[in-house]
């Protein structure tokens, strides 16, 4: 813009110019002003190309980062498949992960703080994520993160992934090689076939099984073969290959052994039950965030809430969802967000059209007008009309008895 002012003032100049230009001292003037504002800017694009190039590289040296967050949050969003209560928005993740950016430790090296902000990030988020999922599905999420993880970084192939997930169960004893032994069940010959197919390393095991059969009946023998020493190839597999070996021929030994790939991916504490802290989840909510215990049969979250309130000196107000209780429910949410009171809606499965008028109810909510010790507890059976808008921005936690 200012090269284009120079250039419109030397036209007018030029068109104006009366006699000799070489005369004329207001347009040797406006000429040389012309050439020193071009060499000036010409210096400033040449620094802010050098800028750009430098903020690039400092961008790219973080790339692992996002590429972390990228692993972390589909496979949150794939876990609703496995039970539609087990929903996330991508709102609520980028907080999650923005906040753990803050919190990382701060270190002056650029690769240190890079680990410190994947570690803390994958470990929060793996925490924040598991409180709500009930425990037989935990250690789905935890391997599924430790296979996906090795899956970005290229040190597992998807084929062998496949094949740790559905083994031989598309194979028939009648079209694959036959087993020369009694004591193995067709269901794992099976999947040693399937094996040996999908996974270089194993392509002659179903050899190696024929020429030492007491070795391996042996190794399958075991009390615990996931630890065992492998015959023939306990050198040359890795902690997924000895993973995908015990689920193929020891199924009743599969959920030990992720657990152990697990620990040796990811670190002990990836494996350890994580402890529920109610209080600190009263801490981190909101009037505006919602806290929904998702029920199992026998569980009753009732007792903790209370004993909790009770601690904090809070008053509860509680409420069993059902026909003809949605306008009390309504009175009570209303009346804690200015008193600052707790509200305990229970068995919410059953008064499923009140909670879409909740979602709204608290959308429209301006955070500002409610106390902010106000806190909105919910418990319900899984159901796949549970609103989707309200499980995305609730704290979600079970309680297996």
């Amino acid at each position: 813009r200012r090269v284009h002012g120079y250039e419109d003032r030397l036209l007018y100049q030029l068109s104006a110019s009366q006699g000799n230009l070489i005369d004329d001292e207001d347009l040797i003037a406006t000429l040389s002003d012309a050439k020193k504002a071009s060499t000036e800017i010409k210096e400033k694009l040449s620094v802010a190309v050098d800028t750009r190039k430098r903020i690039n590289a400092a961008r790219e040296e973080y790339r692992p980062v996002a590429t972390r967050g990228s692993v972390l949050y589909f496979l949150i969003v794939e876990m609703s498949l496995v039970n539609p209560m087990y929903q996330t928005s991508l709102s609520q993740f980028l907080y999650l992960f923005d906040t753990g950016i803050e919190k990382a430790e701060k270190h002056q090296i650029t690769t240190k703080r890079i680990h410190s902000i994947i570690d803390y990030n994958t470990f929060s988020i793996f925490s924040y994520i598991t409180r709500g999922l009930f425990e037989v599905h935990k250690l789905l999420f935890v391997l599924l993160l430790a296979c996906k993880i090795e899956m970005r970084a290229g040190a597992l192939q998807p084929d062998a992934f496949q094949c740790l997930l559905k083994a031989g169960a598309a194979l028939n004893m009648s079209e694959v090689r036959p087993k020369t032994f009694l004591w193995l069940p067709d269901r794992s010959w099976l999947n040693v076939v399937a094996l040996a197919d999908a996974v270089k390393t194993f392509r002659t095991l179903p050899d190696l099984m024929h020429r030492a059969e007491p070795a391996w009946r042996g190794w399958w023998d075991q009390e615990a073969p996931e630890v065992a020493k492998v015959p023939d190839l306990d050198e040359r597999i890795n902690n997924f290959e000895r993973l995908m070996l015990v689920r193929c021929l020891r199924e009743d030994r599969t959920m030990l052994a992720a657990t152990s790939y697990v620990k040796q991916m990811l670190g002990v504490r990836y494996a350890e039950p994580q402890p529920l802290d109610l209080e600190a989840v009263v801490v981190e909510a909101h009037p505006k965030i919602p806290i929904i215990f998702i029920l199992s049969q026998g569980s009753d979250p009732t007792g903790m809430i209370e004993a909790l309130a009770k601690r904090l000196k809070k008053k509860v107000h509680g409420i069993s969802m059902g026909q003809g209780q949605e306008e009390a429910a309504q009175q009570l949410v209303a009346g804690a967000m200015l008193s600052g009171d707790w509200v305990l809606l229970q068995n919410c499965h059953l008064g499923l059209p009140f909670l879409v008028g909740l979602e709204e109810t608290l959308v429209k909510a301006r955070l500002e007008e409610c106390h902010e010790e106000c806190r909105l507890w919910i418990t319900s059976d899984p159901n796949p009309n549970f609103p989707i808008g309200l499980l995305q921005m609730s704290i979600k936690l079970t309680n297996e008895p």
